[in-house]
């Protein structure tokens, strides 16, 4: 099997760190994309380790360019902006909370404004890699690397 040579001038790499907030402006006007499938058991939790501030780890993900626009395509570790994004939308209460207990049973517009601040003021770091050179072979050469997989 012959190696193909990757041309090192075509990794570009970007760390980030953005809030909630605004990562989910960048998912309504579509410059961001993510959505990995969380049990619902782990969604409070997910939310309760938010609001007690507990590190995520960070995300992975490529950034290119479509129509003009940059995009950004989360590939790894978006479960916790999912589940923030699917209970900032009303789509579930809390239950099951361990440390915050008298949260169980309230959405998130049931939330005191502290709690609903603390989550929109959660930040993630991110680790990008920028596909500008349009070189498939030098981004999945990155991510690989970046993964520990393959």
């Amino acid at each position: 099997m012959e190696t193909k040579t990757i041309n090192s001038n075509h990794i570009d790499i970007d760390q980030r760190n953005e809030s909630v907030f605004n990562l989910l402006e960048k998912a309504k006007n579509g410059t961001l994309i993510f959505g990995s499938s969380v049990s619902d058991i782990r969604k409070s939790e997910i939310i309760e380790s938010v609001l007690v501030g507990i590190p995520t780890m960070p995300m992975l993900g490529v950034m290119s360019i479509e129509n003009g626009q940059s995009v950004v395509t989360i590939l790894k570790n978006d479960k916790w902006l999912t589940v923030i994004k699917s209970f900032v939308n009303g789509e579930f209460a809390l239950s099951g909370c361990r440390i915050l207990n008298g949260l169980n049973g309230k959405k998130f517009d049931e939330l005191h404004r502290a709690f609903q601040s603390s989550i929109f003021d959660t930040r993630f770091d991110m680790i990008l890699v920028r596909d500008v050179y349009k070189d498939k072979d030098a981004v999945d050469y990155a991510i690989k690397n970046l993964t520990c997989e393959g």
